[in-house]
């Protein structure tokens, strides 16, 4: 999603502020019933920004998971309407 602050940015943020430790923590927690294999590779989709779409409701787990809000998450999301 092209309005979507850095996923990457952000979670190398709060890695080294020990809030989260892996990747794979938050594939565990949007695709909790995927095999591993799958899960890693939706992960990694998501993270290098090849993911075609957001899923609305992984909008509050990321946020959550990353212990940031929504704003954060879609920074200059406005600016970017303009």
């Amino acid at each position: 999603m092209k309005n979507m602050t850095n996923l990457r940015t952000l979670y190398l943020q709060r890695k080294q502020e020990g809030i989260v430790q892996s990747m794979a923590e938050l594939g565990e927690r949007l695709w909790p019933d995927s095999p591993r294999e799958s899960m890693l590779q939706n992960v990694h989709k998501l993270f290098s920004g090849k993911t075609k779409r957001i899923d609305l409701d992984w909008i509050p787990i990321i946020c959550h998971w990353l212990k940031i809000d929504a704003n954060t998450l879609f920074q200059n999301y406005q600016e970017d309407e303009k």
